[in-house]
C-alpha cells in the first residue's frame, strides 16, 4: 500500500474509533456513573475541594451532596469525595444499576442511607 493509502485508513480509523467513544452510553457505559468519576473531573476550579454547583455537573453526586459533606461546609474534600467514588466503585464491582421502570415512569428514587 502507498503512504498516502494508509495514512488515509489511519484516519478514518482513528475517526471511527472516537465516534466510538463519544457514543459510550450506546455502548452500555453509564457515563453519569459514579464510578467513572475522578475529583479532579469536576473540582474545575481545581482548588482541591467540590462546590455544590461543581458537584451539580453530575446528577448522582448533587442529590447525595448534602449526606457526603459530613463537616456541613458546603464543599467536598478529598475524603468526602472519596466516599462517592467508592460508592459508584462497589456498584460498578456489583453490576448493580440502577433499570429504569418498562412503563417509561421515573425511577424511584434510591433509600435513604
Amino acid at each position: 500500500m502507498s503512504r498516502k493509502i494508509q495514512a488515509a485508513v489511519a484516519v478514518a480509523a482513528a475517526m471511527l474509533a472516537g465516534s466510538a467513544f463519544a457514543q459510550a452510553g450506546a455502548l452500555g457505559i453509564d457515563a453519569k456513573a459514579n464510578a467513572n468519576i475522578t475529583m479532579p473531573s469536576i473540582d474545575a476550579n481545581a482548588d482541591g475541594k467540590v462546590s455544590k454547583a461543581e458537584a451539580a455537573t453530575n446528577e448522582k453526586l448533587a442529590q447525595k451532596f448534602d449526606s457526603y459533606d459530613a463537616n456541613k461546609d458546603g464543599n467536598l474534600d478529598k475524603g468526602e469525595f472519596a466516599k462517592f467514588e467508592a460508592e459508584g466503585k462497589a456498584k460498578a464491582k456489583s453490576g448493580k444499576s440502577e433499570p429504569a421502570p418498562a412503563d417509561g415512569a421515573a425511577p424511584a428514587p434510591a433509600p435513604k442511607e
